[in-house]
């Protein structure tokens, strides 16, 4: 009999397929399914003696010798067909075309047959998926083997397979690499092609406000918040001024009396200290490499008083309280109150003023939501050329008139209502403003912040109002990664450009702004041209005044990007011109010692980081140095700062200064390279000295 749910041969007796585990309970005895019209005769026959397995058809009964098959467990052995195991060896019958093989139930030896494999319940073709192959395809190992043409014809297949692999691996390697290293490229032109005027716009300005964001918010950081709150930092500095050869030239002719030629360099070096409002900072001046004076100064940001210690004369500190001083008289009630508000309003500062972060934010939103507002652009291909270096660019131009401002204002007054990060500056400036705006020394933030926002919806309501004479008109010219590489805007009588032209591995750079207002004409402009490597400029630059040249600028390795950030890393230097020295009041001086003075030009060069910089600055004659100043910083974690404890008040710390410490300073001076002229000067400048102490 056969199995109704496999269709294999099994023993008629059987309660339950032993192949399949099928039931059999209600089964009658089935003759094999065969297709109609079949002559297995002419079928080739398999090692078995027996027909090819095809798919679909049922192989006649087993031969004598066929490989038997363990009931129950039902595996071949080593997933092969070989010596048959345990009782009623039969060989497997043929399934029925839809046929399932029970998971787990009856699974080949480690779950192969040659090539082929049984996977999830179902006949699967080598290597996986379909129909098994006939048997004798699967030949055991030692026997069957291929002929030299089968197992070339294979390889063959292999290495097609391969190389057609491998380009396409390549291609979608290029194209990964294409976009990560060309990104800009690709999005601008997907946005440029396939977005409208406005779209883009909105698309390249977009970028550029996040950029500029960043820009600004990292020399805000840098300019503002760390030289107001010094918390936790620690800033370590040398600082050296050489005469050079014309500088000792001219001081020598100054008809001082005195020769200059020993004189090499004047340093300083020292440290400052801020940490839980206590500052500290420490400075020792060397004349050559001789040590001279020490200074050590402590700032209590808390109570607003300043001490300083002069080792070389006294251990003692001196205390600087403006209030005492005021109050005691020997600081004028103007200048100590002055003096008193200034530390007041900037230890407040400190606390009111908003994050970098928070600016970051502020700028990203708000120029976003002016972005908004802009309609109608229009969009062309043109040619810029800027001090002679032409490049096709993507120009966009716009138009805000009096009804487009009234909805750009509206909109950012309804986005500060409902600002939180506003709301805290707001109220974070209450101890500030408010006594001076409300009248009141102590003003609740929110009523302060209820004041602000009345105030603002009062102007907004004036908006209506609103009167432009002129429309502002916007133009950009973008290249192909997006970037703003210039941008004209013009209002009236007055205009703004600001734009770098590349082309070949040359730059034209111009910033100018003109007015031909009636009673306000005028122009300045920077510009000039060179050549560009990746981020560095090399080449000229010219600043002019009311169409006059006011300085020649040389730039070599200048790092421009580093520039935005409020870093420098290159070379600059400026050569002002006479009609500069004339707008700065020092021409007499020019002309008073243009024979060593002549052809004046400063040099700036060095590399600035958040944390460290190094920079060097001249002045020039002839491009010749006449005096150099090097300065070197670090900047690294705060360290505690103890409080001054024993301090006096100035008056009595110099009535504590004897004659003897001041001969002793001195004697110490004596041992250095400065001339005996003026140490005999500073020993009869010592006040109270006796007549009889010797000279040295």
């Amino acid at each position: 009999m056969f199995c109704g749910h496999c269709g294999r041969q099994i023993p008629d007796d059987s309660v339950f397929c032993p192949l399949c585990g099928a039931s059999l309970k209600n089964q009658t005895q089935q003759p094999a399914p065969s297709p109609a019209g079949k002559d297995f005769s002419q079928e080739p026959l398999s090692r078995y003696g027996q027909p090819s397995y095809q798919s679909g058809q049922a192989p006649a009964a087993p031969a004598q010798n066929a490989p038997q098959w363990q009931t129950g467990q039902g595996q071949y052995s080593q997933g092969q067909y070989g010596q048959a195991q345990g009782a009623q060896p039969q060989q497997p019958a043929a399934p029925a075309p839809n046929a399932q093989w029970q998971t787990g139930q009856v699974p080949y030896g480690q779950g192969q047959y040659g090539q082929g494999q049984f996977q999830t319940g179902q006949w699967q073709n080598a290597p996986q998926g379909g129909n098994l192959p006939p048997f004798q395809q699967y030949e055991e190992p030692g026997k069957g083997k291929r002929s030299k043409k089968q197992k070339g014809a294979s390889t063959g297949k292999k290495k097609k397979g391969l190389v057609i692999g491998g380009i396409c691996g390549g291609i979608v390697l290029v194209l990964a690499l294409v976009a990560v290293f060309f990104w800009s490229q690709v999005s601008n032109f997907f946005v440029r092609t396939f977005s409208s005027p406005d779209k883009y716009y909105q698309f390249v300005e977009g970028r550029n406000i996040e950029d500029t964001a960043n820009t600004a918010s990292t020399i805000y950081d840098q300019v503002v918040l760390k030289n107001i709150d010094m918390q936790d930092r620690r800033v370590e500095f040398d600082m050296s001024l050489k005469p050079e050869e014309p500088l000792l030239d001219l001081l020598n002719a100054t008809g001082m009396r005195m020769d200059f030629d020993w004189l090499e360099q004047v340093k300083v070096s020292g440290s400052s200290n801020f940490s839980e409002g206590m500052g500290k900072a420490e400075e020792i001046i060397y004349l050559n490499d001789d040590k001279i004076l020490s200074l050590n100064e402590v700032i209590d940001s808390n109570k607003n008083i300043y001490y300083l210690q002069v080792p070389e004369f006294s251990e003692d500190w001196i205390k600087f309280d403006p209030y005492s001083m005021m109050t005691s008289g020997q600081l004028p009630i103007s200048m100590g109150s002055t003096i008193y508000s200034a530390s007041s309003v900037l230890s407040q500062l400190s606390d009111i003023l908003p994050d970098e972060a928070t600016a970051n934010n502020l700028m990203k939103r708000y120029g976003q939501i002016v972005l908004d507002q802009v309609k109608g652009v229009s969009k062309q291909t043109e040619t810029l050329k800027i001090k002679g270096v032409s490049g096709k660019y993507t120009a966009l131009s716009y138009e805000i008139d009096e009804d487009d401002m009234k909805d750009i204002l509206a909109a950012v007054f309804d986005a500060v209502k409902d600002d939180k990060e506003i709301e805290d500056i707001i109220k974070g400036v209450t101890p500030i403003y408010a006594p001076m705006i409300l009248g009141k020394p102590n003003a609740d933030e929110d009523d302060f912040y209820d004041y602000v926002i009345d105030q603002l919806e009062k102007a907004e309501d004036k908006i209506d109002d609103i009167k432009m004479d002129d429309s502002v008109e916007m133009k950009v010219w973008v290249d192909g990664s997006g970037e703003i590489v210039a941008r004209k805007i013009n209002y009236g009588d007055y205009e703004l450009f600001m734009g770098m032209s590349e082309s070949g591995g040359k730059f034209g750079l111009e910033l100018s702004y003109s007015s031909e207002a009636k009673y306000n004409e005028g122009s300045i402009s920077l510009s000039g041209s060179g050549t560009k490597k990746g981020d560095k400029l090399t080449g000229t630059l010219t600043l002019e005044v009311m169409e006059k040249e006011y300085a020649e600028i040389k730039l070599e390795d200048f790092d421009k990007e580093q520039a935005k950030k409020g870093f420098l890393d290159g070379k600059l230097v400026i050569y002002p011109t006479k009609e500069a020295f004339q707008a700065a009041g020092l021409s007499r001086y020019l002309n008073q010692f243009k024979s060593i003075l002549s052809d004046v030009g400063i040099l700036v060069e060095g590399k600035t980081t958040e944390s460290e910089g190094k920079i060097t600055l001249q002045i020039l004659t002839d491009d010749e140095p006449f005096l150099t100043i090097s300065m070197e910083s670090k900047t690294k974690k705060a360290e505690e700062v103890d409080k001054v404890k024993g301090a006096v008040d100035y008056m009595t710390w110099i009535q504590n200064i004897k004659p003897s410490d001041l001969e002793d300073f001195v004697d110490d001076l004596d041992k250095t390279d400065l001339p005996d002229e003026l140490i005999d000067y500073l020993r009869n400048s010592i006040p109270g000295r006796s007549s009889s102490t010797p000279a040295q």
